[in-house]
């Protein structure tokens, strides 16, 4: 009795055991499908963002042709080509900061950042407005989103020291003191 009791919970202890192990096997299958089918759409999502990005950059590409076209038809026409070459680069500025891009582009006398311009050489100035100004640009930088990612580098303007005056040199000041 006791024996035929044990038996029958060991047997429906294995059912359960089976449907457990039945169910974690379907749980896993189904993990691995969705995770495959996020992949897939993940991957799919990003060629679509760059086939939309590159149709964009092909009619800039285009008319940089037309303009080198331009150019070997009209030898010599330098208005014409300038025109044609301005007219390029605000398309691709305009492309840049349609897609979250801003260019950095600080003109002289304008505040050091270090947020945003990268000091690459220091001149010394005798005019103390230029002191921590920008003196020149030596290359832009931009941001993407509002974040810096590649800072302008820049010349900045450092206040030249006073002389001291002659006769008030440091043995002469302790003396005094």
């Amino acid at each position: 009795m006791w024996l035929n009791r044990i038996k029958e919970e060991l047997i429906a202890n294995y059912k359960e055991a089976e449907e457990m192990r039945n169910l974690y096997m379907r749980a896993i299958a189904d993990f691995n499908k969705f995770k495959k089918r996020a992949e897939t759409e993940i991957k799919e999502a990003k060629e679509k963002g760059k086939k939309e990005l590159m149709e964009k950059f092909f009619t800039v590409i285009d008319n940089m042709g037309r303009a080198i076209e331009v150019i070997n038809e009209n030898k010599g026409d330098s208005e014409e080509l300038k025109k044609g070459v301005e007219m390029i680069y605000k398309q691709f500025v305009g492309l840049f900061n349609e897609e979250g891009g801003e260019i950095i582009s600080p003109e002289k006398g304008d505040d050091f950042d270090p947020e945003i311009h990268e000091a690459v050489d220091i001149e010394i100035v005798n005019d103390k407005n230029l002191e921590g100004k920008v003196l020149k640009r030596v290359q832009r930088g931009f941001k993407f989103k509002g974040k810096t990612v590649l800072p302008s580098k820049v010349i900045v303007g450092k206040l030249k020291k006073e002389e001291k005056k002659q006769g008030s040199s440091p043995e002469t000041s302790e003396e005094e003191g």
